[in-house]
């Protein structure tokens, strides 16, 4: 795979009302595609499933090290461990864009923004959903392992008009993340609270979402908890 240039993204895509479906034929390959440190591409009207197993690897779509303005649309992610993985581990994955997609079924994290995941956007018309089958597994998750430190973490993330539902405990959890902003979502019936500002997660907005119904797997959970956590009040910028 190479890289496009600014103003001449490389596109792949489905021709018409065709679909196109990458299977990873039930873990046999770790990933169904997979960008590593290339820049300028968009994935467009493609459905990706069957990237399932134990390892952190195991996604529908993944991004590595390096990798840089990286357009997602109108993409379904589903039957995986991790549906969409953007993973910058040694150096940072920038300037993602993730939009109108659909992740379902996986048994890791709809979407996981892991470690060094900078200027990146979440939104708009995501659907995440029914994303269950590990201990934690959460609609969307911003972290990095566990503890992990803060400079390892995410930068100048938004997250906006997205629905997020039925997911094993959180719908949205940031971990060890700065800079993010959490808007206007629609979040209910996940297993635990809604949205979770969990330990070095600093300078978070979380601004005109609607969390109800949560905390259906674990009863002492709400629609928002901050925990160990620093957040500027509804409305601040960022």
């Amino acid at each position: 795979m190479s890289s496009g240039a600014e103003g001449r993204y490389i596109t792949y895509r489905n021709y018409g009302s065709d679909t196109v479906v990458i299977d990873a034929q039930n873990g046999v390959r770790d990933t169904c595609i997979r960008v590593d440190g290339k820049s300028y591409l968009q994935f467009i009207g493609l459905r990706v499933t069957g990237a399932r197993g134990a390892s952190e690897l195991k996604a529908g779509f993944h991004a590595s090290d390096g990798s840089s303005n990286i357009i997602l649309d109108r993409i379904t992610a589903d039957h995986c461990r991790f549906g969409i993985l953007i993973h910058g581990k040694y150096t940072p994955v920038s300037h993602v864009t993730i939009s109108n997609s659909t992740v379902t079924g996986n048994t890791g994290h709809g979407i996981f923004l892991y470690r060094k995941v900078y200027d990146s956007v979440v939104g708009p018309n995501n659907h995440l959903f029914s994303n269950a089958g590990e201990k934690f597994t959460f609609g969307l998750d911003i972290s990095t392992n566990y503890p992990g430190v803060q400079s390892d973490g995410a930068r100048n993330i938004t997250v906006f008009d997205n629905e997020i539902d039925h997911n094993g405990v959180q719908g949205i959890r940031t971990w060890n993340a700065m800079y993010v902003w959490i808007r206007n979502n629609y979040i209910h019936h996940n297993g635990a609270t809604g949205i979770q500002l969990e330990d070095g997660s600093e300078n978070i907005v979380v601004d005109d979402n609607r969390c109800e119904f949560n905390a259906g797997t674990f009863e002492y959970e709400t629609g928002i908890w901050v925990d160990s956590s620093r957040m500027r009040p509804s409305g601040a910028t960022h």
